[in-house]
């Protein structure tokens, strides 16, 4: 079960560069949280696919 409040994933008719933005909304979040994930093309037809999880600093975004 989620911890958020709510998920928004995007319409993937708007994505672009193989870029997904997910939008999330929790309490530890203190409101709302932006994810951009890149989506190669044939993910679904992966088996392992592997995951590289960049962080930004306290002042950053998402998109820094």
């Amino acid at each position: 079960m989620s911890r958020f409040h709510s998920i928004g994933i995007s319409d993937p008719r708007s994505e672009r560069d193989e870029l997904r933005n997910i939008t999330v909304k929790g309490p530890a979040l203190k409101g709302r949280g932006d994810i951009s994930v890149f989506v190669p093309r044939g993910a679904d037809q992966w088996r392992d696919l592997p995951i590289a999880i960049l962080l930004h600093g306290i002042y950053g975004s998402h998109l820094d």
